[in-house]
């Protein structure tokens, strides 16, 4: 995703020098997951991803996918997933991976509205106080990177919602699933979109890299997935429809192996 400004739902962009927004090609209207017979596996030379990249600040890409498996070329640990006809892979690098849905785009992902999975490893709870681009960009002090430290951190931010937590095992890591939603009523919000009811969620762990809030109108599904002692990779679906296609989105998620 691209470099992130201080502009409206700034939150929602990944701050990420090796991308830029650019608006995914047009694609068709989400389908049902193939099956594992109608998935043909996809693996593609690296120059052959890189030439055909929508996103020309990414490092390769695949752009929009026909149904099928797929596996990334630098993002770590190697993925791979399954996706029906029309996806976007718009961002692939070592630390952050994108999936964008049909129809949406990559500048809707950075300025809210568009529906996406993404991935990001060595996370970390937000400093819930963002009245300024540094604290908004910070994490919450004294909050372990463990899943379960995030997830507990999250769970008791005034104005946010956490529901149908539960452990899970994905792709040979353990972790954590959860959706978060703001609250009714909950009228709080960041310097960076004032108007809008906003809780910070995550940030990098190690570097102002990204911010990922939660704001109204937003449904966000985490699985925080311990890839070592004390390091955490979060695996993000956003959802600006209610949360009406969280699950058919899971059932992307519930594809990736991680080698």
């Amino acid at each position: 995703m691209s470099p992130r400004s201080i502009a409206p739902r700034m939150g929602l962009a990944v701050v990420l020098l090796a991308t830029a927004g650019c608006a995914a090609q047009p694609s068709a209207t989400p389908q049902a997951m193939p099956s594992a017979a109608a998935s043909a596996t996809a693996s593609l030379p690296v120059q052959s991803i890189a030439a055909g990249c929508p996103n020309p600040e990414s490092e390769v890409c695949l752009g929009t996918v026909t149904a099928g498996t797929y596996h990334s070329e630098v993002f770590r640990p190697p993925l791979t997933f399954t996706v029906p006809d029309g996806w976007q892979a718009l961002e692939d690098v070592s630390s952050a991976y994108l999936l964008v849905a049909p129809g949406d785009s990559l500048d809707g992902v950075n300025s809210g509205g568009s529906d996406f999975i993404s991935l990001h490893t060595n996370v970390a709870a937000a400093n819930q106080t963002c009245t300024t681009d540094a604290e908004a960009m910070s994490t919450e002090p004294g909050i372990a990177t463990t899943p379960e430290a995030i997830a507990d951190e999250l769970a008791a931010r005034p104005g946010l919602e956490q529901t149908n937590r539960r452990n899970v095992s994905l792709g040979g890591f353990e972790g954590v699933e959860f959706d978060l939603r703001i609250e009714d009523g909950f009228t709080g919000s960041c310097f960076y979109e004032p108007d809008v009811p906003t809780v910070q969620a995550l940030v990098n762990s190690y570097a102002s890299s990204f911010n990922h809030p939660v704001q109204a109108g937003q449904t966000m599904r985490l699985y925080l997935l311990a890839v070592a002692a004390d390091s955490t990779m979060a695996i993000e679906i956003d959802d600006w429809g209610n949360g009406h296609s969280v699950d058919e989105y899971s059932q992307i998620v519930e594809t990736f192996q991680f080698n």
